[in-house]
């Protein structure tokens, strides 16, 4: 890079190497850059990878605005979509969280290779429950206690609901 400063995948495997070392403010520099180049093959990765850096660094608002490049660029991808929805409900963007997690759900769906996570269906049923749906809840409850039962995820499940 001190020979080419316009070297794009130089700079996104520095950036990567430099989030690997937890230097997350160098990384997302390094991305922040690399997202410049329009040109770049790779450009939806590199707002995936600002995204993880801006979270890291609890820049919600900025990891969100490079989640939906990355969603805008790539199109829909289980990684993507999960983390994009997680964090717009941990922000408090319920509708928006629910059109990405709609989106998620139709992929899982649709692709007998991919399947939930804890973590997405967490996601989901903190959904469910903010939009009173029980039904929804109901199903993803099951899910989660079924293919993840001694997960964290069941376990703030279960104290989520203690109360009920």
């Amino acid at each position: 890079m001190n020979y080419d400063s316009d070297y794009t995948r130089g700079r996104t495997y520095y950036g990567a190497f430099l989030y690997a070392q937890r230097r997350f403010e160098e990384a997302y520099e390094q991305f922040e850059k690399a997202t410049e180049d329009t040109g770049f093959e790779d450009r939806g990765q590199v707002f995936y990878n600002l995204a993880l850096c801006a979270s890291r660094l609890g820049r919600d608002e900025k990891a969100i605005e490079a989640y939906e490049k990355a969603v805008n660029i790539q199109g829909d991808s289980f990684e993507l979509l999960s983390e994009l929805s997680r964090l717009l409900v941990y922000t408090g963007q319920y509708e928006q969280a629910a059109r990405y997690f709609e989106r998620l759900d139709r992929l899982v769906a649709s692709s007998p290779a991919i399947r939930h996570t804890p973590r997405s269906l967490l996601t989901g049923l903190r959904l469910a429950r903010h939009g009173g749906d029980s039904n929804r809840e109901a199903s993803l409850a099951l899910l989660l206690r079924n293919l993840y039962p001694e997960s964290s995820e069941n376990k703030q499940y279960k104290a989520l609901t203690a109360d009920d």
